[in-house]
């Protein structure tokens, strides 16, 4: 394993637990993808992690300790996670990259069947020996492992997808409620099991025969909540795809919605010309700010949204918005529901504060493992 010297920055960085490494700050890096063990100036080990000097993030920390990157290794990080997550539903994020100390891996276990992403190019030095150990310890009936695109010029390593078994109709319950997703056609990994619990804190606030709009709908995961809760339910996403899985769904569970294929921003505005009311109003949209260049363009919209979602939600109704950019912070999200009731003359009354759920591991010494940020507003209009 080569040998790599951090500045006395990084090393400091690494001794608070921080997980990443830049390239500017390592005095000798190896041109070639590998594993490492990282040195301070004074010759002290730090820890092992593996090293791509053409990615922006050079070094991503496997342990902070001296010890063998091999399938035992792998097994112990699986079992350390699953062994906390198991409990938690038939479909869970086993693996969260930096939250497991795993970075550049993501993996989504429904029942048996496995959603496997890799971000990075070090990451890929792990796959045997990860598919290894999760054969080991797992009935696996199928998967699928991706390298998107959207890593490639980043990371130097061209895209690839390879499948096993019939990942297209996979079937899991998570309360109750009966999902059938694709893994193939799925956003992020197939289904958005970060929204778990705020999908139960949401409905919570849904009374029988209340009107609830679902902007960003996907394949209906908050729209079945409301539905079961006896909602009259509007889905609306752009993606067609994403509407017929959602009326799968609901068919899977003898519900009823409306489903509408429609750029969410527009549609907003024509309910809101309408005078169309609704009791409750959930804005999940995709991310809005992948880089901090986004980010003021992604606050506009975030206030479009909910400026027109203040005009059509009732008086005494609620409106719940959420982010899953880790450049988009709490506060901003709270900065532009302010400004957004202030244009509207509108008083919002903060209930809940949301994140993603537990399978989804937050390292403290990571705040980008705590990408998801959600708030959950009742809404006064007098």
């Amino acid at each position: 394993m080569q040998k790599v010297i951090v500045s006395n920055k990084a090393a400091k960085l690494l001794r608070s637990q921080f997980l990443w490494v830049y390239g500017s700050e390592i005095k000798n890096p190896p041109q070639n993808v590998d594993f490492v063990k990282i040195y301070d100036s004074s010759n002290r080990f730090l820890a092992i992690g593996y090293i791509n000097i053409k990615s922006k993030i050079a070094i991503r920390v496997l342990s902070f300790k001296d010890e063998e990157i091999n399938k035992e290794f792998i097994k112990k990080r699986l079992l350390q996670a699953y062994s906390f997550k198991k409990d938690i539903s038939q479909a869970i994020r086993l693996i969260h990259s930096e939250g497991d100390l795993l970075p550049g891996i993501f993996i989504d276990k429904f029942n048996n069947y496995f959603s496997i992403i890799f971000t990075t190019a070090g990451s890929l030095l792990l796959k045997e020996i990860l598919m290894e150990a999760l054969e080991e310890l797992f009935e696996i009936e199928g998967y699928l492992i991706r390298f998107d695109e959207k890593y490639s010029k980043i990371e130097g390593i061209e895209p690839f997808i390879e499948k096993k078994g019939n990942i297209e109709e996979i079937f899991f319950v998570e309360d109750e409620i009966k999902y059938k997703v694709n893994l193939l056609e799925g956003q992020k990994s197939g289904f958005y099991l970060d929204q778990r619990r705020n999908r139960r804190v949401a409905s919570n606030y849904i009374k029988r025969g209340d009107r609830a709009l679902d902007l960003f709908s996907n394949s209906g995961g908050f729209g079945l909540y409301f539905a079961k809760k006896g909602a009259k339910v509007t889905l609306v996403d752009i993606s067609k795809g994403a509407i017929e899985q959602a009326k799968k769904n609901f068919e899977l569970n003898n519900l009823e919605g409306e489903f509408v294929v429609a750029n969410c921003f527009d549609y907003l505005r024509e309910l809101r010309d309408k005078k169309e009311e609704f009791d409750f109003i959930n804005i999940d949209p995709p991310s809005f700010a992948k880089s901090k260049r986004e980010k003021a363009g992604a606050l506009r919209g975030f206030k479009d949204l909910m400026v027109n979602s203040l005009k059509v939600v009732k008086d005494g109704g609620f409106v719940a918005i959420y982010s899953c950019s880790f450049n988009i912070s709490l506060n901003d999200l709270e900065d532009i529901s302010l400004k957004a009731a202030i244009d509207t003359k509108s008083r919002l009354i903060k209930l809940e504060i949301m994140s993603a759920d537990n399978d989804h591991t937050k390292l403290l010494s990571m705040e980008q493992t705590d990408y998801l940020k959600g708030l959950l507003f009742k809404v006064h209009k007098s």
